[in-house]
């Protein structure tokens, strides 16, 4: 698997290069009118507008999503000792309520009128709703899993919260940097095609 998620990224590093060298190729040749990545201007942009590039809502949901992952997996995951059936009901009992009163805080928000998280027209798509659901669900269920595992004992401390949360970010790292590779060379293509 680590090997085909390695020929993934090197293939698309080297489309990445050879978008540069063809730009370079077909501006020079002026066989059609690109923007070269080689050229002043194309260097600049490269260089400027990285981080633009690959800071959008996705990557910030698949960190989020990651850290949700992540503490699914530290807290529901985890649990060593199969016999402690009155604690698992107890947990599940309280993540029940707690989840409908998220759910109920997010209705409330959401679809009562002239709600906080409609648009301006009253729609759901888009509107602060729309964009905001990924954040949602994922600290929703960030929360559900810390009161769980605090329950069942897997969650004891802080250090145990912020374990499960770079825990799920080691976890999403290839699905991160596979992201950043696309996304320059989408931007690229943009930028050679303008």
């Amino acid at each position: 698997m680590k090997s085909k998620f390695s020929r993934i990224c090197l293939l698309i590093v080297i489309l990445q290069l050879l978008l540069i060298l063809l730009s370079w190729i077909v501006d020079a040749m002026q066989w059609y009118e690109v923007n070269s990545l080689l050229s002043p201007l194309g260097i600049r942009w490269f260089l400027s507008q990285y981080s633009y590039n690959i800071a959008t809502p996705l990557m910030v949901w698949i960190v989020l999503a990651a850290c949700a992952y992540g503490a699914v997996k530290k807290t529901f995951l985890n649990i060593e000792n199969k016999k402690m059936k009155y604690q698992m009901r107890m947990a599940r009992m309280v993540i029940s309520i707690v989840a409908l009163i998220i759910i109920g805080c997010i209705v409330l928000l959401t679809f009562v009128p002239q709600s906080l998280l409609m648009s301006s027209t009253g729609s759901l798509f888009p509107s602060p709703f729309s964009r905001s659901i990924v954040p949602i669900v994922s600290v929703s269920v960030m929360v559900l899993s810390w009161i769980y595992g605090s329950i069942m004992g897997t969650v004891t401390s802080l250090d145990d919260i912020v374990d499960s949360l770079v825990h799920g970010i080691r976890i999403g790292a290839p699905i991160l940097l596979l992201y950043m590779l696309v996304a320059q060379l989408y931007c690229s293509l943009l930028f050679v095609f303008s």
